[in-house]
C-alpha cells in the first residue's frame, strides 16, 4: 500500500512548459529550497494519488526532493521544530550596532529622528565588552556584527577601532567573526571599502540607490543639498578593479521602490550594465517602500502595478546579467533580529532593543527598550521581547504563516507589522506563476498553457 502526499511545501506552477518534446511544470520546494521541472503525467498522478502509477525511480527522486512526502510525516512541525532550534541557538551572535545616530542624509520616507549622538566613553567601552564576552565565550562559534545607523560611515574610525578588538579576539578564540554593513553609500570611497574589508572583516554592503540619477537625488536628499547618485555609482563601478582583492565581499545595490521612482527603474538597470555593475559581487534588491515609523502609503505603488512592473525589471536584469534573485534560494530558520535573544540592537545611547526599526523612531524608541548596555551584564541575553514569542503565535496560527507554503523562506517577513496589522507577505509570494515563467525561460523551456 502506498502511503505518500504532496508535500505542502511544494508549490506548483499553473502553467505548463516544454522542452525537448516533453511537456512539464515547475515546482519550487521551499523547505530546501530548490527549483524542479516535473513532467505533467507524474504531477497528475501526484495530484490524483495514484501512487502505483509512477515509477519507482521517479518515486524515490520525488521523495529525496522532498516533492512528495510519507502520509505520516508532519512536515509543519518539521519547519516549525527548525524555527525554534534556531530562535534559541546560543551559538550564533549577532550584534547590531548603531555607533552614531548621525545622518548626512534626509531621505523623504525616513522614520528616523537622527540626533548628533555616537558610542563614547562608558558606552562604547561596555559595547565593545559585550561583544569580546560573546566572541570568547566557548558555547559560540560564530559572531557577527551589522553595523546600521543613522549613517554608520559617520562612525568610520571606531569601527575602524573597535573591530581591529573584534577581529584579533577571534583569532585568539577560533570564534568566525565578519561584519556587514547598510549604508547611504555617500562617504564610502575605495580606500575605505578595502580596509573595511581588511580590517573590519566586512563582507557585505548594502547600499540603497532609489532609482535612476534625478529621481535618487530628490527622494535621498543631502542635508546640504548635494546630489549623490553619481558619487555612489561611481565608486561602485571603480570597486570593480580591486574586487580580486576581496573575494568575498557583496554589494548589494537596494531600491526602495514608490510611486515617484517607480518610472525610473528600467533606465537604472541601464545604467548598472553601463558601468558594468552586472558582475557577481553586486546583486539587485527591489524593494517597495513600506511604513517605516510614519505612514508612506501615499507612495506606495499599488499591488498590480507592482506586480507586473516587478516582473519587468527582473527580465531586463536577467537579460543585462545583473544578479537578481527571482526567488529565495536560502531557508530562514528565524525570521530577522527581533525574534532570536541571541540577537541585539545598541542604539548610540546604549539602550538594547530587539528590532532594528525602533531606535531614533518615535514612539517606538521610548516604548520597546529592553535595557542599557550600561546595567546588563555582559554574559547575559538581552531581556525577551514582545517578538520574542514570534513562533509561538505563527505555531498557534494567530497569525496564518504557521501554514503557509512559503514559511521556509520566509518566516513571517515582519512580525511588527502583523502585529500592528499589516499583512507584510513579500512581492514573490504573490507574483509566483510570472517568475516561474521567467525561471522557464531561463532554462530553456516555452510556455503552452
Amino acid at each position: 500500500m502506498f502511503e505518500y502526499q504532496l508535500s505542502q511545501y511544494a508549490i506548483i506552477s499553473q502553467h505548463t512548459y516544454s522542452k525537448d518534446g516533453v511537456f512539464s511544470k515547475l515546482v519550487y520546494q521551499t523547505s530546501i529550497p530548490s527549483l524542479f521541472a516535473i513532467p505533467v503525467p507524474v504531477i497528475e498522478q501526484i495530484q490524483n494519488g495514484s501512487w502505483q502509477k509512477i515509477e519507482t525511480k521517479t518515486l524515490k527522486d520525488l521523495l529525496a526532493h522532498r516533492i512528495i512526502t510519507s502520509s505520516s510525516t508532519d512536515e509543519r512541525k518539521q519547519v516549525l521544530s527548525s524555527i525554534n532550534k534556531s530562535s534559541h541557538s546560543i551559538s550564533h551572535r549577532i550584534f547590531v550596532l548603531m555607533p552614531t545616530s548621525l545622518c548626512n542624509m534626509e531621505c523623504s520616507y525616513c522614520g528616523q529622528s537622527t540626533c548628533p549622538l555616537r558610542y563614547h566613553g562608558n558606552i562604547s567601552e561596555n559595547v565593545d565588552h559585550r561583544i569580546l564576552t560573546a566572541i570568547m565565550n566557548a558555547n559560540v562559534t560564530d559572531v557577527e556584527v551589522r553595523w546600521f545607523g543613522g549613517e554608520p560611515m559617520m562612525a568610520y574610525q571606531h569601527i575602524i577601532e573597535s573591530s581591529a578588538r573584534y577581529i584579533a579576539a577571534a583569532r585568539q578564540s577560533r570564534t568566525h567573526y565578519k561584519s556587514i554593513m547598510t549604508s547611504n553609500g555617500s562617504l564610502m570611497t575605495i580606500k575605505r571599502l578595502q580596509e573595511l574589508y581588511q580590517r573590519a572583516a566586512l563582507r557585505m554592503i548594502t547600499v540603497t540607490v532609489d532609482g535612476y540619477r534625478d529621481y535618487h537625488n530628490r527622494s535621498r536628499c543631502m542635508r546640504n543639498g548635494r546630489p549623490t547618485y553619481d558619487y555612489i555609482m561611481e565608486w561602485m563601478q571603480k570597486s570593480l578593479a580591486i574586487m580580486e582583492q576581496m573575494p568575498k565581499l557583496t554589494i548589494a545595490i537596494r531600491v526602495n521602490i514608490t510611486t515617484t521612482n517607480a518610472c525610473s527603474i528600467t533606465h537604472f538597470i541601464d545604467d548598472l550594465a553601463r558601468r558594468h555593475l552586472n558582475n557577481p559581487h553586486f546583486i539587485l534588491q527591489l524593494i517597495p517602500v513600506y511604513n517605516w515609523g510614519h505612514d508612506n502609503t501615499q507612495i506606495q505603488l499599488d499591488n498590480t502595478s507592482l506586480d507586473r512592473n516587478m516582473c519587468q525589471w527582473i527580465e531586463q536584469a536577467i537579460a543585462k546579467g545583473i544578479q537578481i534573485n527571482i526567488l529565495p534560494n536560502t531557508k530562514k530558520d528565524f525570521v530577522c533580529v527581533a525574534t532570536n535573544r541571541q540577537a541585539e540592537v545598541i542604539d548610540s545611547r546604549g539602550f538594547i532593543y530587539s528590532c532594528t526599526e525602533f531606535p531614533l523612531v518615535k514612539p517606538y524608541e521610548n516604548m520597546e527598550k529592553l535595557a542599557n548596555i550600561q546595567t546588563l551584564p555582559p554574559n547575559n541575553l538581552r531581556p525577551n521581547s514582545i517578538f520574542d514569542t514570534w513562533r509561538n503565535l505563527i505555531q498557534n496560527q494567530t497569525f496564518p504563516c504557521g501554514n503557509c507554503p512559503w514559511l521556509p523562506v520566509c518566516g513571517g517577513a515582519c512580525p511588527k507589522r502583523w502585529i500592528e496589522g499589516e499583512k507584510p507577505c513579500p512581492p514573490f509570494t504573490k507574483q509566483i506563476n510570472s517568475r516561474f515563467d521567467i525561471l522557464a525561460r531561463q532554462f530553456g523551456y516555452s510556455l503552452i498553457s
